[in-house]
């Protein structure tokens, strides 16, 4: 569980445009600054993640346009703000079938993971959120 303490001071140590960042994948979505408390808070060590999979899985090795599972403005995504040696986080998301693998997702990093496919890049650094993590990190709708 989060502490909703701990995750306030958090959101008050990072640069004001960064403190209510969330990503959504069709009806769900993710708070990304829990997301990288939990990082943080757990000292998990950057990984890997293979370039070219993630931008076919993501849709980022096609043209771009307003149609786009994930639509990037190309851009800014080429500018010198996106610094593709920032990790992105990847989440796994548990399935239902006990035994099944989880389903990675990327859920913060979509401009860096264009970027670095445009630049021809085989490996940019990222955070894996197991599936535990990535529930604590889900932002749960009023009914």
């Amino acid at each position: 569980m989060l502490d909703p303490i701990q995750l306030a001071l958090y959101r008050q140590s990072l640069p004001e445009p960064e403190r209510y960042e969330t990503q959504r994948f069709f009806v769900v979505r993710w708070d990304i600054v829990a997301a990288r408390l939990l990082i943080h808070r757990n000292g998990k060590a950057p990984c890997v993640v293979n370039v070219v999979q993630t931008s076919r899985a993501n849709g980022l090795d096609r043209p771009q346009g307003i149609n786009s599972p994930c639509y990037i403005d190309e851009t800014q995504a080429m500018s010198s703000d996106i610094d593709t040696t920032i990790p992105v986080i990847l989440a796994l998301i548990a399935r239902e079938n006990e035994g099944a693998h989880p389903i990675p997702l990327l859920i913060d990093g979509l401009h860096r993971v264009f970027k670095a496919y445009r630049e021809e890049k085989r490996q940019i650094p990222c955070y894996v959120l197991t599936p535990g993590e990535e529930q604590l990190c889900r932002i749960r709708m009023a009914r």
